[in-house]
């Protein structure tokens, strides 16, 4: 909980609860990786926004991929349903 406790004390920190979320999803049980998703929080929490709820329509539009290879609306909506089963595990 310390962790976490490190992103959102800041005035500039947005979205408090849902980049604990996200540093939790990304983080998948390995504290040093929670504690390197806070970090990157603290720096821009839309880093980890992007990668705990829309992975792979990020990976399909990033520079390296060609963005037109994907369907935009399939790949968030595959996302949107893995972050629901994550979020809902036992």
């Amino acid at each position: 909980m310390g962790a976490l406790d490190e992103y959102g004390a800041a005035r500039w920190a947005r979205e408090g609860f849902r980049v604990k979320v996200a540093t939790l999803k990304l983080a998948n049980g390995n504290l040093g990786d929670l504690q390197r998703h806070v970090e990157a929080a603290k720096r821009d929490y839309r880093d980890v926004l992007v990668a705990a709820e829309y992975p792979e329509y990020w990976r399909g539009t990033s520079s390296v991929a060609n963005p037109a290879t994907i369907d935009r609306e399939e790949a968030i909506d595959r996302d949107w349903e893995q972050y629901q089963s994550w979020l809902n595990r036992p």
